[in-house]
């Protein structure tokens, strides 16, 4: 078993890291008139974007690791596969902001937002199932509803320019939204 604060502590880290090194790809406009700010106007939408997507990533987490006391191996390894990815999202945003019409940069934005909804789903179920609860069912409805938006988002992507940052503005809203309703207990 490993401490939990520590793990937690990690995680803080390298999350405060990736929102860090986010900012970088934003630059300065070239100018000081307002035409000069739709030149950065698309980088600093995918900036917020990928921002407050760590931001309700990171609450998640948090809600997650609220539900136990030691830290399994299971547990931590599922947290660091998720670090990695999220680690990408930066690449991402950048690839994004710079293409934001094209397909690929979009695919590639929706596939992160896809594959960290579903690592956070494995762990939460790895949680629950280090807790020795009665969860060993695989969370297929949770991973369903993290990721249909992106889902289609991705599909959408191939025909579509911008959807990767509009649907990225849907998910963030839709998850800050569900963040803040009173819960029933």
């Amino acid at each position: 078993m490993l401490n939990k604060q520590r793990v937690e502590a990690l995680t803080d880290a390298i999350l405060a890291i990736i929102m860090t090194i986010m900012i970088l790809e934003v630059h300065m406009p070239e100018g000081y008139e307002w035409s000069d700010l739709s030149k950065v106007f698309i980088p600093l939408v995918a900036f917020v974007i990928s921002f407050f997507s760590l931001v309700n990533l990171w609450l998640g987490h948090h809600e997650i690791f609220k539900r136990t006391g030691d830290i399994t191996y299971g547990v931590f390894w599922i947290n660091m596969i998720l670090l990695f990815w999220v680690s990408t999202l930066p690449v991402a945003t950048a690839w994004v902001a710079e293409y934001p019409t094209r397909p690929l940069p979009q695919a590639v934005f929706c596939v992160i937002g896809i594959g960290w909804a579903c690592l956070l789903s494995l762990l939460s179920w790895q949680v629950d199932l280090s807790k020795n609860e009665d969860h060993s069912k695989f969370p297929w409805n949770e991973i369903w509803h993290r990721n249909y938006i992106w889902l289609i988002g991705l599909v959408l992507s191939l025909f579509l320019p911008y959807i990767a940052l509009i649907l990225g503005i849907i998910t963030v809203l839709r998850v800050a939204i569900v963040a803040s309703l009173p819960r029933r207990n």
